[in-house]
């Protein structure tokens, strides 16, 4: 993948683009004979001047895959976070019985939300995990413009929500459904968490930081314990 990457910049950044070297001098895939006229010596200053441009290319270009916005962290990432949280709440057992029953919501006539559902159905098969803390875990998809959320919570005595992005859709039937019936929500969108659900993910620097909307989760019947509160940005 990496390399992949690196080809990928090489050729956007070198080949494609002139990079003009002592004077005149450019060095292209165009111009590659240009290299005969010159002596050893400014031939190894040329080189090193290049190999320098690269290893700057690469630089910045690496630096700004690593900065993500709060949304652009994949799923591949979030997944597994989300599930790993629930094994810090302390009322996980008392709201769920024993089965845990997550459903993902998504609008298939909104692309992102379409794209984030398909990636999260590969992560949770790959993943393979059908329990936590001894509770076995089923998962759901609900396409929220062709399906009533309050059926597809009975019909399937949901105790956990995963909330891909949305478009033109309110979330406050989902927020009222989740508090009234203790579903523990988790946000796709980061900025749902500020005031409608209750966990999510953002970047902080280059690392993915978990985000808790403390009165949220509690009215949903969360107890999270200090130790995953001490390693997440809390919104009171």
């Amino acid at each position: 993948m990496q390399k992949q990457v690196f080809v990928k910049i090489f050729k956007k950044y070198i080949f494609k683009n002139k990079i003009p070297l002592l004077g005149k001098i450019c060095i292209t895939h165009e111009h590659e004979n240009d290299f005969s006229v010159l002596n050893s010596a400014v031939k190894k200053i040329l080189n090193r001047i290049c190999y320098f441009a690269i290893g700057i290319i690469l630089f910045v270009s690496m630096t700004n895959l690593t900065s993500l916005n709060p949304d652009e962290i994949p799923v591949s990432i979030k997944v597994p976070i989300f599930l790993k949280v629930l094994s810090f709440d302390r009322q996980l057992h008392k709201r769920s019985g024993s089965n845990l029953n997550m459903l993902i919501v998504f609008q298939s006539r909104y692309r992102q939300s379409q794209t984030e559902r398909d990636d999260t159905e590969d992560v949770l098969d790959n993943l393979s995990i059908n329990s936590i803390e001894g509770m076995a875990i089923n998962y759901y998809y609900m396409d929220i413009d062709e399906v009533n959320i309050q059926d597809e919570i009975s019909k399937h005595n949901i105790n956990l929500i995963f909330v891909c992005p949305l478009r033109g859709i309110s979330l406050e039937t989902i927020t009222s459904l989740c508090r009234e019936k203790k579903i523990l929500s988790f946000a796709d969108v980061s900025s749902y968490v500020e005031n409608k659900l209750s966990v999510g993910i953002e970047m902080k620097g280059e690392k993915p930081q978990i985000i808790i909307n403390l009165k949220n989760s509690k009215a949903e019947g969360a107890d999270f314990s200090s130790q995953l509160l001490k390693l997440s940005r809390v919104i009171e």
